[in-house]
């Protein structure tokens, strides 16, 4: 083979690879969507709303934390850890504690995952969250400017507030 030849090879091969890269990118450019969690340059409201996701996650475990601390370390921990060894099923459901009158009145979570409030609001601090189907012990009710609002307490002893129209009636 000639030297023309071997030339012309290597110039149609840098060419095709040339011509190869170009439709890459462009498959890769079209495959992903601006501003999408996939975006190496995401959008100002992709960062704002999973910040925004995180900070309500790190309050909810700061007054999750800050609640017992100042029950002197009493109650159910804050933390998903639990002291070896120990009870994880405190005296909640049976009562003990002074706030059930042994007739343990019960309301079903009939909604999605729900939240259980620190007081009757939606805009009051997240104490746990229900799954549907959940069954929660019925401590009393509450009518606030929103709507009737259950107390409750959790398997787990927390007590809150859960909404009266994502639950079905006490029984």
């Amino acid at each position: 083979m000639n030297k023309g030849a071997v030339a012309v090879l290597i110039v149609t091969a840098l060419v095709f690879g040339g011509v190869g890269f170009v439709i890459g990118q462009v498959v890769n450019a079209v495959t992903v969507m601006p501003g999408s969690s996939n975006d190496p340059l995401v959008s100002q409201s992709y960062v704002d709303d999973l910040v925004g996701q995180k900070t309500l996650e790190l309050q909810t475990q700061l007054e999750d934390l800050q609640s017992y601390v100042i029950n002197g370390g009493s109650g159910a921990a804050p933390v998903d850890n639990t002291p070896s060894g120990g009870d994880t099923n405190t005296d909640a459901n049976t009562g003990d504690n002074g706030d059930n009158t042994g007739s343990n009145t019960s309301v079903k979570v009939t909604s999605s995952t729900i939240n259980i409030r620190s007081s009757a609001s939606t805009s009051a601090s997240v104490v746990d969250t229900a799954d549907a189907g959940t069954v929660l012990t019925y401590l009393g009710e509450t009518t606030a400017s929103d709507g009737v609002w259950y107390h409750v307490r959790l398997s787990n002893g927390k007590e809150g507030w859960a909404a009266s129209w994502v639950c079905g009636d006490p029984y």
